[in-house]
C-alpha cells in the first residue's frame, strides 16, 4: 500500500504501531517521516488486564461489558459524548466483527518485543512518538525504550491526557496538532475543535 500510493508520511495509533514500525523497517523509499502515537513496546500489567477482560467478555459475547470496558479503561478520559458513541458502537457490532476483535487481541497477546524491536534498527527516517501523560496502558517511559533501536526517534508528551490523546480535550487537540505539524514541517490552519453539537 505504501508503494502503491507513494506515501510520504505515516501515522499510527495504539496497536497499529506494530504494523507501522514493521513496515518502516522495510525502508519504503517514499516515506520521509512517521508519527507513532499511544504505543509502546511493552504489554504492561494494566494493558494485559485490559485484554484479559476483553477476551473473557468477547468469548461470552457479553456485549454490554464489552461496551463498558473500553470506556472504563483506555477511554476513561474521553468526553462523555465520545463514551456514549463508543458504547453504542461496541454493543451493536456484527458477529464477524467481534470475532475479528478477538483475533486481533490474540495476535497482540502473542507479540513479544524481542520478536520485532531488533528489526526497528533499520529505520533511518525521523520517527516521533507521542504519548499521553496519564496513559497507564502505553506509558511515556515505556515508549522511550524505542530510542535504543531507532536512531532518529524523538518523543513528545501530551499533558494531562490519556490513551486517546487529541480526542480527550480541546487542549490535547491543540497540543497534538501543533506537535505533529511542527514535526512534519507544516503550518497549522485555523480550525475549530468539534463542538458537542457538531459531534451529535
Amino acid at each position: 500500500m505504501i508503494d502503491l500510493y507513494q506515501v510520504n508520511y505515516l501515522l499510527s495509533v495504539s496497536w497499529g504501531g506494530v504494523s507501522a514500525l514493521l513496515a518502516l523497517a522495510e525502508c519504503p523509499a517514499s516515506v520521509e517521516k512517521a508519527i507513532i502515537s499511544s504505543f509502546s513496546p511493552v504489554l504492561n500489567e494494566p494493558m494485559l488486564d485490559y485484554i484479559d477482560n476483553a477476551q473473557v467478555y468477547l468469548a461470552a459475547r457479553e456485549k454490554r461489558k464489552i461496551g463498558a470496558l473500553l470506556n472504563d479503561t483506555v477511554g476513561k478520559y474521553l468526553p462523555r459524548l465520545f463514551k456514549l458513541y463508543n458504547y453504542k458502537h461496541l454493543i451493536s457490532l456484527a458477529e464477524h466483527e467481534y470475532a475479528q476483535i478477538d483475533f486481533h487481541i490474540s495476535q497482540i497477546r502473542t507479540l513479544s518485543a524481542s520478536n520485532y524491536v531488533e528489526r526497528f534498527s533499520s529505520i533511518k527516517i525521523p520517527v516521533l512518538f507521542i504519548n499521553g501523560e496519564k496513559d497507564e496502558y502505553t506509558t511515556v517511559e515505556d515508549a522511550r525504550m524505542f530510542s535504543n533501536y531507532i536512531a532518529k526517534s524523538s518523543f513528545n508528551v501530551v499533558p494531562d491526557t490519556g490513551h486517546f490523546l487529541d480526542l480527550e480535550s480541546k487542549a490535547a487537540w491543540h497540543h497534538s496538532q501543533k506537535t505533529a505539524l511542527q514535526f512534519l514541517g507544516t503550518e497549522a490552519r485555523s480550525e475549530v475543535w468539534p463542538s458537542v453539537t457538531a459531534m451529535a
